[in-house]
Parts: C-alpha cells; sequence; structure tokens
C-alpha cells in the first residue's frame, strides 16, 4: 500500500485552533476569511483538527457539502474520506463521509463541475465478497434521491496499475488521473480518459511537455480544460506547476508555483483543486511532519496565461 507523497517542510507556523466540538460556522468555506495572494493553512482546527491531510477538499456546487481525505483515520490509522454538510445555515462537525469505510482505505473525493458526480479512489473490492490489490477509481452518481451506491470506473481505465493520488474532470467528462503502467516514462505519469457518447475510452497519457522521467501526478483540470494544475518531484521536492493547453491541443511549458503562491524555500506541497468559480486554490503541503490543507487566491492563474 502506497505512502502519502508528500515529505517534510512547508515553513509555516498553525496556532492552536478552536476544539472541533465548538464548530459550527456559517457562510462559504466553513466561514473562514477568504485567503489572499500568499498561501495560507484552512480552516486550522477543523479539517485539519486530528488527522494529517491526503486531499484537498472538493465542494458541491451549490456550497453545501463538501468532502476531503485524511491518511491516518480510525483505530487502523488508513485513508479515509470525512465530509461536513451545510444543513439549516450551519456546517456540521467534520465526519466519516456517507460512501467511505474502515477498511477500505478510500480517498482523494473530487466533485465534478456540474455537481453531478464524485469521483474517489479506494482499495475496496471492486466486487461483494471479493478482494483488491490495487488502488481504483470509482464513482457516484447525483439523483433528486442524493448519491448512487459506489461503482468501479471500467477496466479499460482500472487495469492500469498504481492508479494513486488525484482524480479531476472537466466539464465535458474527460477524465484525468496519476498511474505508473508499463511503457509510460518510468514513473507515474498523467493520463486522460476521453469520456465520448456516455462512456469512458481507453486512456492515454499526457505528452512528455507534462511526463517527463520524474514523477507527475495529482492533476486537477480546469472545467474548461484550459489548463492543468499538478505535482511534479524534482530534486528540491515535490511542487506544483501550471501548464496551458494551446490551440492544436499540445500544452505549454509548465510553469512552476512554487515561489508565486509560496516563498521559493517551501517545499513538498501537491493535490490542487481550484474552486469552481475560479476564485482559490487549495492543496496540500507538509511541515512538521503533518500533511496540512492550505488555499491561496487563484489569480495567478489568468497571471500567468500566455498572451494571445
Amino acid at each position: 500500500m502506497k505512502k502519502s507523497i508528500f515529505a517534510v517542510v512547508i515553513p509555516v507556523i498553525v496556532c492552536a485552533a478552536a476544539a472541533t466540538q465548538d464548530f459550527r460556522k456559517t457562510g462559504d468555506y466553513f466561514g473562514q476569511k477568504k485567503s489572499g495572494s500568499s498561501a495560507e493553512p484552512f480552516a486550522p482546527g477543523i479539517v485539519t483538527a486530528q488527522y494529517n491531510n491526503h486531499g484537498s477538499v472538493t465542494f458541491s456546487p451549490d456550497g453545501k457539502e463538501a468532502y476531503w481525505a485524511v491518511l491516518d483515520y480510525g483505530k487502523e490509522k488508513q485513508r479515509a474520506v470525512l465530509e461536513s454538510r451545510n444543513e439549516n445555515g450551519r456546517w456540521t462537525l467534520p465526519r466519516l463521509a456517507f460512501f467511505s469505510r474502515p477498511g477500505f482505505v478510500d480517498d482523494v473525493p473530487f466533485i465534478s463541475p456540474d455537481g453531478g458526480k464524485l469521483f474517489f479512489t479506494s482499495w475496496r473490492p471492486l466486487t461483494q465478497g471479493g478482494k483488491t490489490d490495487k488502488e481504483n477509481i470509482w464513482v457516484m452518481e447525483k439523483s433528486g434521491a442524493g448519491w448512487s451506491a459506489p461503482k468501479p470506473l471500467p477496466q479499460a481505465i482500472n487495469r492500469l496499475e498504481d492508479i494513486h493520488h488525484q482524480v479531476s474532470v472537466d466539464g465535458r467528462g474527460n477524465l484525468y488521473f496519476g498511474a505508473n503502467p508499463k511503457g509510460g516514462q518510468g514513473n507515474p505519469d498523467i493520463y486522460c480518459s476521453m469520456f465520448k457518447d456516455g462512456e469512458f475510452q481507453k486512456p492515454f497519457p499526457l505528452g512528455p511537455i507534462i511526463n517527463t522521467p520524474a514523477i507527475e501526478t495529482t492533476p486537477f483540470i480546469a472545467p474548461d480544460g484550459s489548463y492543468l494544475i499538478f505535482c511534479r518531484f524534482h530534486p528540491a521536492g515535490w511542487s506544483m506547476f501550471i501548464s496551458y493547453r494551446e490551440k492544436n491541443d499540445g500544452w505549454t511549458q509548465p510553469l512552476e508555483l512554487r515561489g508565486v503562491i509560496l516563498p521559493p524555500r517551501a517545499m513538498n506541497i501537491g493535490a490542487p483543486q481550484v474552486t469552481r468559480d475560479g476564485k482559490f486554490l487549495f492543496f496540500i503541503g507538509s511541515f512538521d511532519g503533518k500533511h496540512r490543507m492550505f488555499w491561496a487566491e487563484a489569480s495567478f492563474i489568468e497571471d500567468l496565461r500566455p498572451k494571445k
């Protein structure tokens, strides 16, 4: 079973926060004061109260549901998905998500831009009573009655080895994820499965601009597909990069975001998610042996976009 991709250290000090039992916040983003252009811890004492974060928070389009992944839930200290809901104007205490189960090792939830699907990865068996020896991508669909039961994506996707750490879809339903099948660049790469005629197509690796001999993972694709934020490992540690789609469906040379939202010396950051209005970036950073969630204004996306 994989360990977290993140090591130590982001030089940020988080003050002691109020206990989670006092949490009944109102307003968007758990009632947190909006972040500026420099990254700040997100909801300390609420989202990061007891557990190491492993995946950034994803919100439903109406802003009333929030899901995120943690590393060490329960007695077994396993990965799991937590949730909080805005009920009658107030957010509920964080709790195990309704679809997550101890022992299933669920991870990195992502709600599609239209709010109709919730993706996550899991080591749970593909069939009831069966066994699994790998991580797979699962999906639930939204209806008037709520979320459907989780079901695995087709084997055309889940047969790939070493699927891990974050799934993202654009507004057309095209799927981006990290995997390490034979025949790749030699390390985990970012793959895409186009969604056509209601079905996911055979995954393909993104080109050499994105995938290099280094490790690339945790992709976030913009709802309109115009940019990709992802994590890459290099000698200085884990960092995030942004690349913009070109007219020929290629990608621009990725730009490193360390130094844009964090001091240049900061390292080991990843798992990006941008809010649907494009205003805020959420990501996970490591410091002091702990994995924490951060957020920052996402104005850099347009600032860095190549001029026409």
